[in-house]
């Protein structure tokens, strides 16, 4: 599989649990893929959006509704996962200092970190603010199972 490496990897991590699998309920004596190596190597890329793309994308989010609209723009803005933007609360945005403190809980590495908040951010946060009574900037563009969880609080 020379030039999809993540493929066969992927593919090797598949056949070893299914073999895994099939020895747990002894239907083979023991798994083949164990003694295989991974058989690509996996370089990490990174993608940056030129400054057309992020011009682009902002101006044609104009046709979204304000929640996906702020979700990411400030996105965009704040360089911020997905995630943490979905589950900023305002008990965690102070916008008279500029600063937004992600949970660790919500945080990928676990450990919490503050966030400056630049003019444009703290515009869209402001108007947010008005257009919504819940304790999440952003309750429309959580999922489903979170805004269940919410409900059931």
């Amino acid at each position: 599989m020379r030039g999809t490496p993540i493929a066969a990897n992927r593919l090797r991590a598949l056949l070893r649990k299914v073999f895994n699998f099939a020895v747990e309920q002894e239907i083979v004596e023991s798994n083949p893929v164990t003694h295989v190596p991974r058989p690509g190597v996996e370089q990490r890329r990174d993608r940056v959006l030129s400054a057309d793309e992020i011009r682009n994308l902002w101006t044609q989010l104009d046709d979204e509704t304000p929640q996906m609209a702020a979700a990411f723009r400030l996105r965009l803005i704040t360089a911020q996962r997905g995630g943490e933007v979905r589950n900023m609360q305002w008990a965690d945005v102070d916008l008279e200092s500029g600063i937004w403190t992600v949970p660790g809980e919500h945080a990928k590495n676990g450990m919490p970190h503050r966030v400056p908040l630049t003019d444009p951010a703290r515009d869209i946060l402001m108007a947010l603010k008005t257009a919504t009574n819940s304790e999440y900037v952003l309750a429309g563009a959580r999922g489903k199972r979170q805004q269940s969880e919410t409900t059931a609080r």
